[in-house]
């Protein structure tokens, strides 16, 4: 019968935990491959548009002039980009202004709307005869944009880092990275000392899967507190595993001065 060590048992379970991600990882990246190749449906939401919402969100307003004259591509952009420019809602990433937590709420309160701006015109354009390729206008897009699509995916994946043990604030989010930071220094700091193997690797891999859900969050719809609190158990529990052995630390070498 197969059997394992402590260590190596521990060694296995993380690997075993870093397959599944990189497996179910291939797996998502494969469907969003497929659901890009095939043929939109005018009758239901492709699964492109959360993506491609934040393409255009990101857009300039003269990236009609991308797509040939009158295709469907540029006439959906036309009927969309007017309703992001208007003054008493200025809906796009080049307006943002202030700190991290002005921006994203900027974002938070256009994008569910601009979804379904850009729906409603897609399937306006389909019943005229136009259907366009929304694979097409996200992937020009974000090249023309891949600068500020960038940056706004960066936005996104600090407001997801964020939530994961905080809410967003400008108090928060300072505390967030002090979090963050005492949790990479006491990874760093303990990552060779054998009797902090364990918390160093529930806190190793913590830190990967909030890192990996807020990536994959990221290009696409933002990064809710619902989506990113199933990480918060086990950033907690390392951080106070990691404060009892800096704690049982202290003690030692207080009682070594007596």
């Amino acid at each position: 019968m197969l059997s394992f060590s402590g260590g190596h048992r521990g060694k296995a379970l993380l690997s075993a935990v870093l397959v599944c991600a990189v497996i179910a990882g291939c797996v998502e990246g494969t469907r969003a491959v497929y659901s890009m190749s095939l043929p939109d449906d005018p009758d239901k939401s492709p699964a492109s548009t959360y993506v491609l919402t934040t393409a255009v969100y990101c857009s300039k307003p003269d990236d009609a002039a991308l797509f040939p004259a009158d295709s469907a591509e540029q006439q959906l952009l036309l009927r969309v980009r007017p309703w992001m420019d208007d003054p008493a809602r200025l809906g796009a990433f080049s307006y943002e202004t202030g700190d991290l937590t002005n921006r994203q709420a900027k974002f938070e309160a256009t994008y569910d709307e601009l979804r379904s701006i850009v729906l409603y015109n897609y399937r306006a354009l389909a019943k005229e005869g136009h259907v366009a390729s929304l694979s097409s206008i996200m992937l020009k897009l974000i090249l023309a944009n891949a600068g500020s699509f960038a940056l706004h995916c960066i936005q996104n994946v600090l407001t997801g880092l964020i939530r994961t043990v905080a809410i967003l604030h400008p108090l928060f989010n300072i505390y967030a990275g002090l979090f963050f930071v005492y949790l990479f220094i006491c990874l760093l700091l303990t990552r060779k000392a054998p009797h902090l193997k364990k918390e160093c690797r529930m806190a190793a891999l913590g830190l990967f899967c909030v890192f990996l859900n807020a990536l994959i969050m990221a290009p696409g719809v933002f990064a809710l507190s619902r989506y990113m609190f199933y990480n918060l158990p086990i950033m907690y529990i390392s951080a106070l595993l990691f404060l009892r052995a800096l704690v049982m630390e202290w003690q030692k070498w207080h009682q070594a001065k007596l």
